[in-house]
């Protein structure tokens, strides 16, 4: 599973207590959980200097603390943003920062995991070219993993549906070993729209038998996967789809005709109208 330790959209940070968190730990044991992701704030941005970004490194920090007690396994952060500055000199200030934070919970066994962006604005991170040397030139020496996220993919313009190799690509880039975990999301906005858009698992533009060979790549390397699809009441039924598209027990063609193309023009009108109103 993955949780926020607070508001994602927000740097305030709540008061640490830590005998709430450990009363906790029962009944997250009695669902078996074998992995656990924190997220990190969105705000959070840390190719800028250290002495500019307090805040942005005291939320991460707290998110450590929080894992550690409940036992998860990953802190996850956005790559940050490049605005007003070179990529060499945020790529640095980014690896200055995590090793800062690496040395200040040196006390805690921690994975941190960048996530992958959609390309927003002045966002880096976004295509693997770049990511490849965000970790090759900079973070390599930091044990620095990746989540990867579908959706993000999609919109930056890495075509899933015509990619079918996708992990593929990604471990060539920076090796599958670096690959921590996927956010497994379909993505409302179409291809290189940069727009931050989740949707219901094969229901909008990446279709399902396009994600479907990532569940499996993903299941068959033992990386996590998490779902970030917007609809609540859809969860359940998308964690069993999940499940049964690994073990070879889902219709994967039926699906992707009954749910993606029934639906093609509400897409198209869905773009149409994104499009006029910008």
């Amino acid at each position: 599973c993955q949780i926020f330790t607070k508001s994602p959209r927000s740097f305030a940070v709540p008061s640490f207590d830590s005998d709430y968190l450990a009363s906790i730990l029962p009944q997250k044991n009695s669902y078996h959980q074998q992995w656990g992701i924190v997220h990190s704030n969105y705000l959070a941005n840390l190719s800028k200097p250290r002495d500019q970004i307090p805040a942005d490194i005291g939320g991460i920090i707290y998110d450590i603390k929080v894992w550690a007690t409940l036992g998860f396994d990953c802190v996850n952060v956005h790559i940050g943003k490049g605005k007003d500055t070179t990529i060499d000199l945020a790529m640095t200030n980014m690896a200055h920062n995590i090793e800062y934070i690496l040395k200040e919970t040196q006390w805690y066994t921690i994975q941190f995991c960048f996530e992958n962006t959609a390309w927003q604005g002045s966002e880096l991170g976004s295509n693997l070219q770049e990511i490849a040397l965000l970790y090759n030139s900079y973070l390599k020496d930091l044990g620095i993993k990746f989540v990867i996220d579908t959706a993000h993919c999609q919109w930056w313009g890495i075509d899933c549906n015509h990619r079918e190799k996708i992990i593929e690509e990604w471990s060539h880039t920076i090796w599958i070993d670096q690959i921590f975990a996927f956010h497994l999301n379909d993505s409302k906005a179409i291809l290189g729209t940069r727009l931050d858009r989740h949707a219901p698992l094969g229901k909008w533009c990446i279709w399902l038998p396009a994600l479907s060979k990532v569940m499996k790549r993903a299941s068959k390397n033992n990386k996590m996967m998490i779902l970030e699809t917007p609809d609540f009441a859809l969860r359940p039924k998308e964690i069993t789809m999940v499940r049964d598209i690994i073990n070879d027990q889902f219709d994967i063609e039926s699906f992707h005709r009954e749910y993606f193309m029934s639906d093609i023009l509400k897409k198209f009108e869905w773009e149409k109208e994104k499009y006029i109103s910008s």
